[in-house]
């Protein structure tokens, strides 16, 4: 585990200077073990939306799915009160 969470990211690396795509980077205070690696595309600059390369890399079985909303944005609690910022 140690010499994957010190070696740099594969898809970082390989996606990372596509325009319209950007990884999550490592916060400064902790270290990534890698086990989940977040995207994030703006379609029209990427050329593809978020759908096409989830099939796309369904095809290759390889799994891939939308990153999840953060509970106070998901319609379920939309009039409920949080602490936080706006956004996610």
């Amino acid at each position: 585990m140690a010499e994957l969470a010190s070696s740099p990211s594969t898809y970082a690396d390989t996606i990372g200077d596509l325009p319209g795509s950007a990884c999550m980077s490592e916060a400064p205070w902790g270290r990534c073990n890698r086990w989940l690696t977040c995207i994030t595309v703006e379609p029209a600059q990427f050329g593809v939306d978020r759908e096409a390369i989830r099939l796309t890399l369904e095809a290759e079985n390889i799994e891939a799915r939308p990153l999840w909303k953060p509970m106070h944005l998901q319609p379920v609690f939309a009039s409920r009160e949080h602490v936080g910022r706006r956004g996610s």
